[in-house]
């Protein structure tokens, strides 16, 4: 089964674009950014991408912060085995309000780090650049420099982490899609109890 299922988020104009931006990376490794058990250490993976690992409950996961002019959208896309789907939805909505209350300093260095190589790869050449800046025009009205992205990213403190999980996550409004063989996926009500409901 293919799913996804996202929050309404500030937008890059938005203060709290920042903080939002790092969410994707505490949460999990998406599969463009791997993380390599061959060559790192069990726990430097991300909770979630350890735990579904565990489980062997899903393909992928890759969670993502998708802006637009007005609006954004925070989220995972889940490819999940047809009898694990329900088991990937708690861990993945366990850990989503986790984000609201039990973000620890490593990981959101860690996220840090990985934002700040996402950025480098962004920018490594002059069209990658230029379409790049495009996109801030569009949406922030003026460009945003690599080392403009990258400071803000550091300023991020774990106290505007949890702000705007709790804000825009937790007791929230979620859109969710699904394809394929669906019949373990929860109902609406079951993930929006989820959003605040799981352990906190």
């Amino acid at each position: 089964a293919k799913i996804a299922f996202a929050y309404e988020f500030p937008t890059l104009v938005s203060p709290k674009a920042a903080a939002a931006m790092l969410l994707p990376r505490i949460l999990c490794a998406a599969p463009q950014e791997p993380a390599t058990s061959l060559y790192e250490p069990y726990n430097a993976h991300p909770k979630l991408t350890r735990e579904l690992s565990e489980q062997n409950a899903l393909y992928t996961a890759a969670p993502f912060y998708l802006p637009y002019s007005d609006t954004a959208l925070f989220g995972i896309r889940l490819d999940t085995k047809d009898v694990r789907v329900e088991d990937s939805m708690w861990y993945t909505t366990t850990n989503l309000v986790r984000l609201c209350f039990d973000v620890t300093q490593p990981e959101l260095d860690r996220a840090k780090v990985a934002y700040q190589a996402l950025v480098a790869k962004t920018y490594a050449s002059a069209a990658a650049t230029a379409s790049a800046y495009a996109a801030d025009l569009a949406l922030v009205g003026r460009v945003v420099t690599p080392d403009e992205l990258v400071a803000r990213a550091f300023d991020v403190d774990l106290a505007a982490i949890k702000n705007v999980a709790y804000e825009y996550i937790h007791d929230c409004d979620h859109a969710l899609a699904a394809i394929g063989p669906v019949h373990e996926l929860p109902d609406y009500s079951w993930i929006r109890n989820a959003s605040f409901n799981y352990h906190y």
